[in-house]
Parts: C-alpha cells; sequence; structure tokens
C-alpha cells in the first residue's frame, strides 16, 4: 500500500482526464511495515484499440539513501573544509586553482578566495622554491601523489613556509585535477631554524669549551667526545675514544667508586664524582665529573659528563691541607699569642701553650670572654678605638697591657686583621708578641739617648750619620770647629762633594766594601774646610738598620797632626834606615870574620851565630822600613817584568822550606790559567812573600795552605787562605795598617812592627789594585786576597 495512495489516485485520474504521463516518486509500506522509496511513471498507451494505464514501478530506495548520504557527506566536508586548520585547495593540470577553502585562506594568506580562483598557483609562490615546488606538481600528477616544503608569499609580502600533499583524482567528468592540502609549517621551521643554530652554538661550545664533554651509553661507552680537550688534556684521538669503555680509562683505585656513581646516576638522573683518568702517557689526571641522563629521540638512555681538570685544585688543595697541618703545627708551637675573635671581642680560638707559658691562662679561662675583661683599665678606652678601627678598616696594630693570670700586667704587641668565616660572619685574628722587655728596653734607651745627647755636646769629633748613597742626614753641631760649616749647609749633601778628588775613589770603595761585607768602616782622606784648606780626617763606624733602611753611622776625627807627624815619622824612617845599614853592615861583616877564625870553642860559636841571626832580622826589618817609607813618600818606581805566578810561589815555598817542615804544613796550589803577568816582580813578590809569611806563621802544626791565582776578565786575583788563628771583630779595623803586632795563643807566639800587610797595600794601590782580609772568627782561619786590573797597566 502507498505511504500517500490518495494522492497518487488524483494524479492518474488526471492523466487519464488529461490524457498525459506521470513521472513520480512514492514511498510504500511493505508487508514487513517497512518504507521503500519507488519511481513510479505512469501514461496512456493504445493497445488492441484502447486506451490502456501504463504503470512501471521501480524501487529506489538504495538510490535515495545514496543521495542522502551523499548530501549528508557533502555538507560535512564542507563544514570540515571550511573549518579546517590546513588550506585545502583543488588544481588542474594547468595549474590552476578551481577550489580552496576560503576561511582558511585568509587567515593564512591574507588573500579573499576570489582573488586566487583561476589564478595559477605558482604565482604565490617564493621565487626560490618555484623550481622545487614546479617539479613536485609535474611528479605529483605522474605519480598520483607528492610532497614538498615550500615558501609562499603572505599578501603582505612576507613568507610563510608550507607543507603541501596532494593527491590526483578525476571528477565527474574524467578530467584528471589535484587535491592539495597545505599546512603552514612557520613556525615549525623557524624552530628547526633556531634548533640548527642552537646545535651549531653548542657544538662550538663543545669543541671550544676547556671542560671534557661526552655522552655515553647504558653500557657505559662513549659515544660522544669533544675532540679538542680529549686530545689537549688526555692526548687521545676522538677515534681512539669513541666505543671505548668509559672505566677502562679510570685510575684502578677509583674502577669501583667511578662504577657505583654510574650505576647511581642511572637511578637517580645525576651526579658527580672526583676522579683519576688515564692519559694516553700513562700519567693520571684529576677530574671533577658532573653527570645528568637523558633520553635520546628514539627513547634510549644516555649519559652527558662535563670533566673539569682539577690537578691543580687537587694539589692545591693538598698544599692547602699540608698548610694547615703546618699552620697549626706552628700555631700550637709559636712564641707569640694567636687569637681568633667575634665582633662582640669573644675569644674562640686561642692557642693554649703560648698563652699558659706568657699569660698564665689556659683555653678555658679565655674562650668565650671578652678580651676587655684582661686589659689594663687605662688602655680601655684606646682598646675600643683601635678595635672599632681594625673592625671598619680590616686591619690594625695596637701595644696594650694585658693581665697575666697571677695579677701583674704585660705589654703586648698586637697586629689584627679581620676576615670572613664559611657562615659569613666577620671574625678577628689577632697575634700579639711580649714586648715588656722590649718597653723596658725602650725607657733604658730614652735615658742612654739623653746620655747620648750630653756625650755629643762634649764631644770634639764630629757624629754623623749617612745614607748608604752617601748622603749626610746627620752632623754633629762640632762640625762647626772642625770644618767651618754649619750642620744646615751639610745636612742633604752627598758626602763626596767635600773630599778631594784624589781620595774620592778611595772613599767610594771603601763604603762599598762595608756594605757588601756588613763590616766596620773605617777610612782616612782628605775633606775642605769651609775657607778652602783641606784637613786630613778618619771616619770609623758601620752600618745601623733604622725603620728596615740601611744607613752608616760613625765618627769623624780630625788627623791632620798625626799625617803630619806619620810624615816626619816617615821621613825619619828613611834616613834612619840609611844611617843603620852602614853600622849594620860593619857589624856584620865583622861577625862573619871572627867566625872564620880556628881558635873559637863552642861558646863564642854559638853566640856570633845569635850575632848574625839578630843582625838579618834587624836588616830585614830595616829593609821594610825603608821600603814602606819609599811607598808611602811616593820615591818608588815600579818596573814592567813578565813572569808566572807559579815561579814566585815556587821560590817562595823553597825560601820558606825549613818552616813548612818544622810546622808540618801542606801546601795546595790552584792556577786558572798560569799565564805571564805584567808587574814588577820584586814588588809583587814582596806581597806574595809577606801574604805567604803570615799564613805560614799563624797557622797551627799540619794544617793545610791553599793558594790561588785567577785571571778572568782582564783581572788577576790572588788569594792565600790557612786553617790558623783567624782575625777578631776588633783586628779588622786595624789591617794593613802599620801597627806592633803580637800573638800569643796556646799553640804558638808572633811578633813584629807589624809592617808588612802595610807596605803590601801600598804596592798594590800603586797599580789601582786593592787587598783585602776575611776570617769566620778566632781560630778559624783567614783569607787574604788581592787583585789588579790587568787593562790598568
Amino acid at each position: 500500500m502507498a505511504h500517500d495512495s490518495e494522492d497518487i489516485n488524483q494524479k492518474i485520474n488526471q492523466i487519464l482526464e488529461e490524457q498525459k504521463s506521470y513521472l513520480g516518486e512514492r514511498q510504500y509500506r511493505t508487508k514487513d511495515g517497512r518504507l521503500v522509496d519507488v519511481e513510479v511513471r505512469a501514461s496512456l498507451i493504445h493497445y488492441q484499440d484502447k486506451h490502456v494505464l501504463s504503470i512501471i514501478s521501480r524501487d529506489i530506495t538504495e538510490r535515495k539513501i545514496a543521495e542522502s548520504q551523499l548530501r549528508d557527506s557533502e555538507a560535512k566536508y564542507r563544514l570540515i573544509s571550511e573549518n579546517a586548520n590546513d588550506l585545502i585547495g583543488i588544481v588542474n593540470q594547468r595549474y590552476e586553482i578551481e577550489f580552496i577553502n576560503d576561511e582558511t585562506l585568509q587567515r593564512m594568506s591574507g588573500y579573499s578566495k576570489e582573488e586566487l580562483i583561476g589564478t595559477n598557483a605558482l604565482e604565490f609562490v617564493h621565487p626560490d622554491d618555484h623550481r622545487k615546488v614546479l617539479n613536485a606538481l609535474v611528479m605529483g600528477f605522474e605519480k598520483g601523489e607528492g610532497r614538498v616544503e615550500a615558501r609562499v608569499l603572505h599578501k603582505d609580502g612576507h613568507v610563510i613556509w608550507l607543507e603541501l600533499r596532494g593527491r590526483t583524482f578525476r571528477d565527474v567528468d574524467g578530467e584528471l585535477k589535484g587535491i592539495v592540502i597545505s599546512r603552514d609549517i612557520t613556525e615549525r621551521k623557524q624552530a628547526e631554524l633556531e634548533l640548527r643554530e642552537s646545535e651549531e652554538k653548542y657544538r662550538l661550545i663543545c669543541e671550544n669549551a676547556n671542560d671534557l664533554i661526552s655522552v655515553i651509553s647504558d653500557k657505559f661507552e662513549f659515544e660522544y667526545i669533544n675532540e679538542r680537550m680529549i686530545r689537549e688534556i688526555m692526548g687521545y684521538t676522538k677515534e681512539e675514544v669513541i666505543g671505548q669503555l668509559s672505566l677502562n680509562f679510570a685510575h684502578p683505585d677509583d674502577v669501583e667508586q667511578e662504577l657505583e656513581y654510574l650505576r647511581q646516576g642511572s637511578l637517580t638522573g645525576g651526579g658527580q664524582v672526583e676522579a683519576r683518568l688515564r692519559r694516553k702517557d700513562g700519567k693520571y689526571v684529576w677530574f671533577d665529573i658532573k653527570g645528568r641522563t637523558f633520553r635520546d629521540k628514539e627513547g634510549n638512555l644516555k649519559g652527558l659528563m662535563i670533566a673539569r681538570d682539577m690537578t691543580e685544585r687537587r694539589e692545591s688543595e693538598l698544599k692547602l691541607k699540608e698548610s694547615e697541618e703546618k699552620y697549626r703545627l706552628i700555631s700550637e708551637n709559636a712564641n707569640d699569642l694567636i687569637e681568633i675573635m667575634n665582633q662582640n671581642f669573644e675569644y674562640e680560638f686561642v692557642n693554649e701553650d703560648a698563652h699558659k707559658r706568657i699569660m698564665g691562662h689556659g683555653k678555658e679561662d679565655l674562650i668565650g670572654k671578652s678580651a676587655l675583661d684582661f686589659l689594663h683599665p687605662d688602655d680601655l678606652g684606646k682598646t675600643m678605638k683601635t678595635f672599632e678601627d681594625g673592625v671598619n678598616i680590616g686591619e690594625g696594630s695596637a701595644e696594650l697591657r694585658y693581665r697575666h693570670k697571677d695579677g701583674h700586667y704585660l705589654w703586648l704587641e698586637l697586629r689584627g686583621k679581620t676576615f670572613i668565616d664559611k657562615f659569613g660572619e666577620t671574625k678577628g685574628i689577632i697575634i700579639s708578641r711580649n714586648i715588656t722587655e722590649r718597653k723596658k728596653t725602650a725607657e733604658e734607651l730614652k735615658r742612654s739617648e739623653k746620655k747620648y745627647r750630653d756625650l755629643l755636646q762634649n764631644l770634639s769629633d764630629v757624629v754623623v750619620e749617612m745614607s748608604v748613597d752617601g748622603t749626610f742626614m746627620y752632623v754633629s753641631p762640632q762640625i762647626r770647629t772642625m770644618l767651618g760649616y754649619n750642620e744646615y749647609e751639610i745636612i742633604g749633601k752627598s758626602g763626596l762633594d767635600f773630599i778631594h778628588p784624589d781620595d774620592v775613589p778611595h772613599v767610594i770603595e771603601k763604603l762599598r766594601e762595608a756594605l757588601k761585607t756588613q763590616q766596620r768602616l773605617y777610612v782616612e782622606y782628605r775633606v775642605k774646610q769651609k775657607n778652602g784648606h783641606y784637613v786630613h780626617v778618619a771616619l770609623n763606624g758601620g752600618l745601623v738598620k733604622e725603620a728596615g733602611k740601611l744607613k752608616y753611622v760613625g765618627v769623624v776625627r780630625d788627623i791632620t797632626q798625626r799625617k803630619d807627624l806619620e810624615k816626619l815619622q816617615d821621613e825619619f824612617y828613611q834616613e834612619i834606615s840609611q844611617e843603620l845599614n852602614t853600622p849594620l853592615m860593619t857589624i856584620k861583616n865583622i861577625t862573619e870574620i871572627l867566625m872564620k877564625s880556628s881558635n873559637l870553642d863552642d861558646l863564642q860559636v854559638k853566640n856570633l851565630r845569635k850575632i848574625l841571626k839578630n843582625e838579618d832580622r834587624i836588616e830585614q826589618l830595616i829593609n821594610e822600613m825603608f821600603s814602606y817609607s819609599r811607598l808611602k813618600l811616593g820615591l818608588t818606581q815600579l818596573q814592567k817584568d813578565y813572569f808566572y805566578a807559579s815561579d814566585i810561589i815556587k821560590e817562595i815555598r823553597e825560601e820558606f822550606h825549613d818552616l813548612i817542615a818544622t810546622k808540618n804544613l801542606s801546601i795546595e796550589t790552584n792556577f786558572e790559567p798560569d799565564d805571564k803577568l805584567p808587574f814588577d816582580k820584586s814588588q809583587i813578590s814582596k806581597v806574595i812573600r809577606n801574604l805567604f809569611d803570615n799564613a805560614v806563621k799563624y797557622s797551627f802544626p799540619n794544617g793545610i795552605i791553599f793558594i790561588k791565582s785567577v785571571i778572568k776578565d782582564n783581572t788577576w786575583t790572588f788569594s792565600i787562605r790557612d786553617r790558623g788563628i783567624g782575625i777578631s771583630q776588633e783586628e779588622y779595623s786595624k789591617l794593613f795598617m802599620r801597627y806592633p803586632e803580637f800573638v800569643e795563643t796556646d799553640k804558638l807566639s808572633v811578633t813584629g812592627i807589624g809592617i808588612g800587610l802595610a807596605i803590601c797595600k801600598k804596592i798594590l794601590e800603586a797599580y789601582g789594585g786593592r787587598i783585602w782580609g776575611t776570617s769566620d772568627g778566632i781560630n778559624k782561619g783567614a783569607t787574604f786576597s788581592f787583585e789588579i786590573n790587568l787593562n790598568a797597566i
């Protein structure tokens, strides 16, 4: 039965009346109650001379269902297309756009659908990507599908990156078309660019880092290592490390520790360890290793390791540990008091032994107590100011009185510095020294200085102070009497400005010698008075350190009268030496004649021999006096001979053979080299003979005498060293001066007039040379040396 049978009957009656045909669709209900769609065709036909109604019905239910589904699908896909985030378009084989979803188009490119339909898609492609897109279209139509990433131009001119995917299809007319779905990947492309830049940056960082950077697998094998550092620090190439087990490079003693570190790191995601790794040359390097785990893009667990060379730090830590131990020992055994205080001036640390020894207090008496509680009441105000200034400035010093445990007070010199402890609190370390004795000495010094000032006022000599370069720092008022200058005309000027030009080199030499040897200074020279006259003076003094600086302090005495007397004496010596020679030779000749008599008894012969021996001694002394006087008066003419130092030593050894044998002395010589010397052999022989004579005389039996001659840099240096009685400090000032000598010890006794070294000095000064003596003290031997510049000949 038709669902709308009444309507159908009307249509049939209309056909019969109007003799027309009918085409329509009707629904019929089936026997089982279902509705089916039927297409009905009705018309009048002539059959056997009659008008017959022909009705043809066809079930179109399935077609109707398909049409309904198609309408639903088109609506759905229209909604999808218009609301999709991707751009959906259809192009023909001429690459003309036939369809494009409008809303997405406007949002993505700024264009409307009307602006693009019918245009060539390639017009909107970036010029640099035009060929790539064209090739993709060609291949897509050939293969039926394709994909490409390209840049297209937004309506406002900026560039958009699109990922285009397409497939071909044929439309209802059988024409081949392409549907293209385009996704905006601009942000992804920017991210990829930034990622590439980031990767490049981090690659540069890794390759140029000063740390060792590596990636290891979950099997602890190296997968990456920054090549420069593995080569510079460890000596390996990258290829020698990649794929190797990281533990293969560990120090045997560190393997267990490193393995545990790797295991724990895998579980916790990171960690830190200090360990040693083996270099290619076999040596080990300490590293501070920090690591974190991560997963790669395949999800595999990896470890990123950053290792910093801490060898120097470990060595520093070891040194620091040793230093701390050393300073702990120093602190515990120091003679000074060492204390640490907080900002309330409370003791937090004291070196107990020193405090007990000096102050009588133990730790329990001091820790937690205020230092102010132990101060002398009169020093409290000054101390508070000193402590506060010290905290503000960071350091300070003071001299204060502290109470001993038994109640009396000691003077302490305090020096302190502030520091920040590990908790960020300001503390002060104080080192105190007991200066009680120094304070007493200072008081005594004040009294002594008063006596000294009183003494200066009554001295006839001039007291001077000079810097090491010879500048006057102080002269006593007696300078007015001696030279006629006011002291303020002298202070600040060089002492050399007042010395006779001929004496300046000698004075400079003496000043330098005193500065070098740190021994007492004695020098005689001429100095100009204010009226232009020169007077002879003697400077006797030494070096003194004051406020950390050296200076000369000495007494200058006018020796003009003594020099005049010495000149008269030298002239007298020359004359008397000549006068004495004649009667002395007469005595010697008569004695020698008497010795030849045949009727002398033994006693007479013995006495005559004594006369001859003493005559020889007197003759030697007269000759020395004569030589010295001629040298001082400038009457000696030096000759120029050529000789070897070894020849002089050989002659002198033969001369002293008996005395050397008697004392059983050994002689060791060294000539570097033994070249010819262009001096007056007679005068140089006198110098060496005198030095050798002294060395033999003052050597203990069974001793050794060392002789050395060196020619170097056009300078001849000669020295004789013995292991005899030595030279005392008092005797240094008298060396090379003419004075009677008398030496007596439990081992030897020597007498003489002390003129030998004075003669040596005069001979060497005639050549522009110098002579000096050194000794470590009594019974420790002595060394006498001289030098002459060969260029001065």
